[in-house]
């Protein structure tokens, strides 16, 4: 490993030459970087290994690194190397240029039909390409949907990213951000994280045609009543075309909500330009351009394993897909089983939340930028 510069200064690390930061989260920073060997621009993720033991990350860290792989799709965020050093991992991903769909909708207070029919038709892509390898996001929302130069759509963060269990196809982790999560998660039980995600989307479609959330309120107790109960108004100048849908979508009980393959066949969902299936088979041939190997991952990550856990004093999670317990992510996050309780806050560690001008006067940022 070839790196110049130190701590908060690396300015090479092999190929890359480092660049300004694009963010910053609980467990290091986000660098835009150049290959120097190709020109190609990208984003790094550079991790400090101290603080992802400390917080009992690594096994989580594993996960999104294995499902990141796993994930070639022109929607999705992509995975394009792992390197390490003894004190940081540092992850390259495609940059995504065009900022956070969040800041964009904050720019234009609300979408019209057309531009929100846009962007959720490639969410509703790019998660169903998650499903279908079984892979649940869980941590749907603006701030985590990028825009590359082009306006293309780009799912990012996938550190809540789960694999339902073998057995029942169930999971069981009560997680996410509290203003896009299903009702079933509240509810302490197993639940089917596919349903969940189309929550999540049906809460995305709200903001981007209203330009503020659905669920908000003071408390978290107010906030997880509303969302059980599916209590939500319409405003007055939200356009009449899209309510249906969201009125499929956003179904407590989730065997009554709308499927993925329901929203594709809705009127509104197909107004205007067709919607091109063949752009997911043409995805599926990017499986094996995958350029990260199992072996690649391995050495990456062979320092951040159970053995250091105990020699560090930490716990390594339970393995499998669905790691339970108290787990400490970003601003705006929460990995906790009080999460469902609503009855003295949602329990996980506090952090003060980066805020910007709000949309429509109520929404504001739950999270900055990408947890990393």
């Amino acid at each position: 490993m070839d790196i110049q510069g130190q701590g908060d200064r690396i300015t090479r690390v092999n190929k890359y030459q480092i660049g300004p930061t694009l963010g910053e989260g609980t467990f290091g920073k986000v660098k835009q970087a150049k290959n120097i060997v190709t020109g190609e621009v990208v984003a790094m993720k550079i991790l400090d290994k101290d603080r992802i033991l400390r917080n009992h990350m690594a096994d989580q860290l594993k996960m999104e690194i294995s499902m990141m792989k796993k994930l070639r799709h022109d929607n999705i965020v992509q995975l394009i190397e792992v390197l390490t050093s003894k004190t940081k991992v540092f992850i390259v991903l495609e940059l995504a240029s065009g900022g956070e769909l969040f800041q964009k909708i904050a720019n234009a207070t609300r979408f019209n039909e057309d531009t929100a029919r846009l962007y959720f038709r490639q969410l509703v892509r790019g998660v169903e390409f998650c499903h279908s390898l079984g892979i649940c996001h869980r941590d749907l929302k603006p701030e985590n949907l990028l825009l590359d130069e082009k306006g293309t759509l780009k799912i990012s963060d996938f550190g809540l990213c789960a694999l339902a269990d073998k057995e029942d196809q169930l999971l069981k982790t009560q997680c996410g951000t509290p203003n896009y999560t299903a009702p079933e998660i509240l509810l302490g039980k197993k639940y089917d994280g596919k349903p969940t995600d189309v929550w999540s989307c049906g809460v995305i479609l709200f903001v981007m045609l209203a330009g503020y959330l659905p669920f908000e309120e003071q408390t978290s107790q107010e906030l997880f009543k509303k969302i059980k109960a599916a209590q939500y108004n319409f405003p007055s100048f939200f356009p009449a075309g899209p309510k249906p849908l969201i009125q499929r979508i956003l179904v407590v009980d989730p065997n009554r909500r709308y499927t993925l393959a329901q929203i594709k066949q809705d009127p509104w969902f197909l107004a205007g330009v067709p919607y091109d299936d063949s752009k997911d088979l043409k995805n599926l041939s990017k499986l094996a351009d995958v350029k990260v190997s199992s072996s690649d991952m391995a050495h990456a990550l062979e320092s951040i394993d159970d053995s250091e856990l105990q020699t560090k004093g930490g716990q390594g999670g339970k393995k499998g897909v669905d790691a339970s317990g108290p787990q400490k992510k970003g601003p705006g996050q929460v990995v906790n089983p009080t999460f469902a309780a609503a009855s003295g806050g949602v329990g996980a560690t506090k952090q003060e939340d980066q805020q910007l001008p709000a949309v429509a006067g109520t929404m504001q940022r739950k999270a900055v930028g990408a947890p990393i």
